[in-house]
């Protein structure tokens, strides 16, 4: 009890995660010297949960292997900007 026996190296994986942060602009040009541009901005798009590691303290039989919360991810976040340069 309490040791890895003859498992090898990273035998212990937790789920993957994925994150999608993406950014669109355009620029409108309005006079010889102004352009207005418009900024649209997404932050972990899919919002998907992506779980923390399972436990792996061999110690604990009762949290060993099991994931009890989810990552430190953000949830999906949406912005949108308009900016004018002269």
């Amino acid at each position: 009890t309490g040791t890895y026996g003859n498992l090898g190296y990273n035998n212990f994986r937790g789920p993957g995660s994925v994150t999608l942060d993406t950014s669109l602009t355009r620029s409108f040009k309005i006079r010889e010297r102004a352009t207005l541009q418009l900024r649209g901005e997404a932050f972990n798009l899919p919002n998907k949960a992506n779980f923390a590691n399972p436990g792996s303290s061999l110690f604990s039989t009762s949290s060993f292997g099991v994931i009890t919360s989810t990552g430190t991810y953000d949830p999906r976040i949406i912005q949108l900007a308009m900016k004018l340069l002269f």
